[in-house]
């Protein structure tokens, strides 16, 4: 499941790359609903999708919205 996670975060970041943003978004959510299942295992990966989604939205100039996400991602 772990690599799962992931290839969904390189998806992500691909469609991110391209400005492809509601399917960046898609698989960032995927690839975090995966790492959450880990739990405490999980959680750098958890943290990578939150920046990574904050980091998306920050591209579309939804800044709140990438503040929200990348504050969660230190938590």
């Amino acid at each position: 499941m772990a690599s799962l996670a992931s290839l969904f975060n390189n998806i992500g970041s691909i469609y991110h790359k391209q400005g492809k943003y509601p399917q960046a978004l898609d698989y960032f959510h995927k690839s975090l609903a995966i790492n959450q299942e880990f739990g405490v295992l999980g959680r750098v990966g958890v943290a990578n999708n939150l920046n990574n989604i904050g980091s998306v939205y920050d591209s579309q100039g939804e800044y709140n919205r990438a503040l929200d996400y990348y504050q969660q991602s230190l938590t």
